[in-house]
């Protein structure tokens, strides 16, 4: 069993990293879309990360999502673009 200091590193490390992932995340996206997000999430567990942007929609994605089937369209056009990034 791990002792309460190597613990401690060990979640001082992971949160080094977390925040390391969290401004890369941030600066890409600016650097992709011209908007830093409002604030970032990442989420360490075993073998997974989950990287969460928040407030990265634009005005005019805003307002297209208050009309019938805009979020859908808004929803559509990141995922192109989510998977478009990933390929190249």
């Amino acid at each position: 069993m791990k002792d309460s200091q190597s613990e401690v590193a060990e979640l001082a490390s992971e949160a080094g990293s977390a925040k390391q992932v969290a401004d890369a995340a941030c600066q890409f996206e600016k650097s992709r879309t011209g908007f830093a997000p409002a604030s970032v999430t990442v989420v360490l567990e075993n073998h997974s990360m989950v990287i969460t942007l928040h407030g990265v929609l634009s005005s005019a994605e805003k307002d297209l999502t208050e009309i019938p089937d805009g979020a859908d369209q808004v929803r559509d056009l990141h995922r192109q673009i989510f998977r478009t990034s990933c390929a190249s």
